[in-house]
């Protein structure tokens, strides 16, 4: 019999599929510190918990879809098929890219959104201020060509002509990357990361 199950390795959240005597993981994109974690699960009080929720769901379900479909071709839905399924289905997500645009994405993704209202408008604000830097930027905004250059455009767009306070760019950023691992599961985001410090000292470079 087939399971689905959440684990978490070193602080990163897996989904676990087994059937029979084999089994694989697959990385949900989601970092959870020990304290917020209890009983393979998220604690109600962990920062960001409705955003990191969704993110694991997102590929629970993944997993699911995938098994579903192999089972629904008479096949009996073996581990190595469906992780060949997941990712099939992942890069035809990417393939149709241009048919959907990352913000039509992002607006799905909003609308799809179960959580706080304080969440939600955080999350429709970050839309916003990146709607607002593709239009300041003249950069339309496309997962495959986001890279770190455009990411620190970013970052000082927000810090020098928004002059948006360092935590409130540190929540952009984090809300942004959380949609991207949700939307984006196989591409890696990890190298979105911002840092205080570190923008302090650009911006003091370049005055």
């Amino acid at each position: 019999m087939a399971t689905i199950k959440i684990r978490k390795y070193s602080n990163s959240v897996y989904v676990i599929y087994s059937h029979g005597n084999n089994k694989f993981k697959l990385f949900t994109g989601a970092k959870v510190d020990d304290k917020y974690w209890a009983n393979n699960s998220l604690k109600k009080h962990c920062p960001d918990y409705d955003l990191l929720k969704s993110q694991i769901d997102a590929v629970q379900n993944q997993v699911l879809y995938a098994s579903i479909s192999i089972r629904q071709k008479g096949i009996d839905p073996m581990p190595d098929l469906v992780r060949n399924e997941c990712r099939l289905r992942s890069a035809s997500v990417l393939e149709n890219a241009d048919m959907e645009s990352t913000w039509v994405k992002y607006r799905k993704y909003l609308d799809q959104l179960v959580c706080r209202e304080s969440t939600q408008k955080r999350v429709r604000i970050t839309y916003n201020v990146m709607t607002y830097f593709c239009k300041w930027s003249g950069y339309t905004f496309d997962a495959s060509t986001f890279n770190n250059m455009i990411f620190n455009q970013l970052i000082q767009y927000m810090i020098k002509d928004q002059k948006l306070a360092d935590a409130t760019v540190l929540k952009h950023v984090k809300t942004l990357k959380t949609f991207l691992k949700n939307a984006y599961p196989d591409m890696d985001w990890s190298w979105m990361k911002y840092s205080m410090l570190n923008a302090e000292a650009e911006v003091l470079a370049l005055t």
